[in-house]
């Protein structure tokens, strides 16, 4: 999860004439138990009547049964909406077209993946050059039959010859690791298992690579355990992962997480240290891999700004980094005299947020964030300013990877109106090249763009709606000043941001209340509890998914100690007080019985990021305070996880089933096209 990028949006009806709604039979929920289960918090005795929701539902009876019938009570609801069948034919056409990534260059030859439409998962393919024949390396569609078994990261040798590659099965953060021989294709018998949060980095021998890789949990722990002791390893190929060396460890903080990365020259080993929360602040550690003694050097010796490495000539590394400034600058230490007051600005902080920064062609690339959209910076490894990337229009670009040695770089372009796109960048001459332009078939010129293009929110002002952002504090749009504005103690300022654009919508006639639709995730989930339990009068529905809802135990659960810095944590008395007073299963508990929005939740069972306890907890005690005819409703899906690597026909149906449900308790006619 995500706690400070997690794009939140309210879908808006426009006001338009309908029918009045009708009257309809008063759903029965599962009736579940409530049980006596109290806990003090620093003098205050606070209930938890449905702590056994948090359950894994693998192995208690009971969360499996109130499952299923929670899932029957929403199909029979979802099923009988007569739009529900025409928006899943449009959304399946809408999606169903050619998908393909950016190619990465290595070892002289282009990779990238493809998606032909529907498929499952996107395929990985190789090719010599960009104008020859691809050739298929992995087809994760074949590793199940219902394609839930996805690819969850890669890495190439220099010279290309292998791919250390992970899966992941039913969305779950854990992978396991494999390698193939690029040129035959074949699977070497390599194995690397208890893999989360971490990719592989190859020696530039192409022997082995670094990884990082927790402990075993006990059984029947796996997908709610929290996650500790995470540890750096090396892997030689060939080898079985008994024999993988540890190379970084702290015993003495189990929460810290440790990464490796090898610098482009493979003479070092470059390790972030994380302080175990959301922050991403980093301690740094290098070890030199010329030397077969050398002990590892701390290079940032406390956990105060964030340090992304970039790359390095010899002992001068290069840092991404929030150091002295809040919206990122990019800084050179010499290893030699790592002494801060030695550091050198490279790249100076702008008034834009510098997302993300790469060492290709001997040029540093910038991506910056302006007013929500991506604006790109080119610069010489002295700092100076070479020329701005001319992008297509206003929207989203990422990619611009590669090595110091490379005369062109690759990135994709997108935005709510223009179809990802890719293109070729030369870093010599400065010209962008459209290799490929997804072709979807929807009119552009319908659509005012503004920001990124999504399938599923075209469909919805296709449908009729109007789709709006709300940028609010909180989030990483604006810097790091504007991300701590709300957090922690101050975590209330993000939702009284999100109520005052909901009242905005509404004063200025965009729509008015009871057509206004809110819809987040993860943090974003979370965002939708606080607010629907705050002001139930401001929407007419509501779209909560895989939400963090229970803030005096999220911290207890896999990754959830990772988010303490934006939220603060129960055990800390005034920032327990903070996390009552918004959390949004003790709201419903604390309000009592109200009416609240129509509102359709939405989790998975293998979601061991935000564990599902969180939603269950949360629907069975909405369902019982609601008073009222909107239907308050929770869709677990099965064999997935927080989203990442879900099925596209699992995503299609999830879809299909929101808008269906908006369009049901919001009581508007769409437009289906054909």
């Amino acid at each position: 999860m995500r706690t400070a990028r997690w794009a939140l949006f309210a879908l808006v009806v426009a006001l338009v004439a309908a029918p009045a709604p009708s009257q309809e039979r008063k759903l029965t929920y599962p009736d579940p138990k409530r049980g006596p289960v109290t806990d003090d918090y620093h003098g205050t005795t606070v209930a938890d009547p449905y702590r056994w929701l948090e359950d894994d539902v693998r192995t208690s009876r009971d969360v499996a049964q109130w499952v299923e019938d929670e899932n029957k009570v929403t199909e029979a609801v979802l099923g009988g909406i007569p739009e529900r069948k025409a928006i899943a034919k449009r959304i399946t056409d809408l999606w169903n077209y050619e998908k393909i990534s950016a190619p990465s260059k290595v070892g002289g030859k282009y990779f990238f993946t493809k998606n032909n439409g529907l498929q499952n998962q996107s395929v990985l393919y190789v090719q010599d050059a960009l104008d020859g024949p691809a050739r298929m390396l992995l087809d994760p569609n074949t590793w199940s039959k219902d394609g839930t078994v996805a690819l969850s990261g890669s890495a190439l040798t220099d010279d290309g010859k292998y791919l250390a590659y992970g899966k992941a099965a039913a969305g779950s953060d854990w992978n396991t690791w494999h390698v193939l021989d690029v040129a035959t294709g074949k699977e070497l018998p390599d194995l690397l298992e208890w893999v989360k949060f971490s990719g592989a980095s190859w020696t530039n021998d192409g022997k082995g690579f670094f990884y990082s890789r927790f402990p075993e949990p006990q059984k029947g722990a796996a997908f709610q355990a929290l996650n500790e002791n995470q540890t750096l390893y090396y892997h030689r190929l060939g080898t079985p992962q008994s024999e993988d060396v540890l190379v970084y460890r702290i015993p003495a903080n189990p929460k810290w997480p440790v990464g490796g990365t090898v610098s482009e020259d493979g003479r070092y080993l470059v390790i972030s240290v994380g302080d175990g929360t959301t922050s991403r602040k980093a301690r740094v550690v290098y070890r030199d891999l010329a030397e077969p003694y050398a002990l590892p050097v701390e290079l940032v010796a406390n956990h105060l700004n964030k340090f992304s490495f970039l790359g390095n000539d010899g002992p001068v590394f290069y840092f991404q980094t929030d150091y002295q400034a809040p919206k990122y600058q990019v800084v050179a230490i010499d290893t030699r005299n790592p002494d801060p007051k030695g550091w050198k600005t490279v790249i100076p902080e702008a008034k834009e947020v510098l997302e993300d920064a790469n060492l290709v062609g001997n040029l540093f690339v910038c991506t910056y964030l302006q007013d929500a959209r991506t604006v790109v910076k080119i610069h010489d490894v002295a700092g100076a300013h070479v020329r701005d990337v001319a992008l297509p229009g206003i929207g989203t670009a990422g990619g611009f990877g590669g090595k110091r040695t490379d005369t062109e770089t690759f990135y994709s372009f997108s935005s709510f109106a223009t179809p990802p796109s890719v293109f070729k960048y030369d870093l010599i001459t400065g010209k962008s090249t459209l290799l490929r332009q997804a072709q979807v078939k929807f009119d552009p010129s319908e659509y005012e763009v503004k920001q990124g293009f999504s399938v599923s929110r075209l469909q919805w002002m296709e449908m009729g709606g109007v789709f709006a952002v709300a940028n609010i504090r909180g989030g990483g749009e604006y810097g790091d000043d504007w991300h701590r504005a709300a957090t922690k103690l101050n975590r209330q300022k993000a939702y009284d941001d999100f109520i005052a654009a909901a009242e905005f919508l509404a004063k200025e006639k965009y729509t008015s209340p009871k057509k206004l639709a809110i819809q987040g995730g993860s943090n974003g989930g979370l965002l939708m509890g606080a607010c629907m339990t705050q002001r139930p009068d401001l929407y007419g529905a509501c779209l909560p998914a895989v939400g963090v809802m229970d803030m005096l135990r999220f911290q207890r659960f896999t990754a959830g100690r990772f988010w303490v810095d934006d939220y603060g944590s129960s055990d800390d008395p005034e920032q327990f007080k903070a996390l009552f007073a918004y959390s949004p299963y003790h709201a419903l508990l604390r309000n009592g019985s109200r009416e609240y929005p129509a509102t359709l939740v939405t989790t998975a069972d293998t979601d061991d990021r935000v564990v599902p306890g969180h939603s269950f907890k949360f629907a069975a005690a909405l369902q019982a305070a609601h008073r009222g005819p909107n239907p308050v409703l929770i869709r677990i899906e099965t064999k997935a996880g927080h989203g990442a690597g879900k099925p596209t026909a699992k995503v299609i149906e999830e879809v299909a089933d929101q808008w269906a449900f908006l369009v049901k308790t919001l009581d508007f006619r769409p437009t289906i096209r054909e």
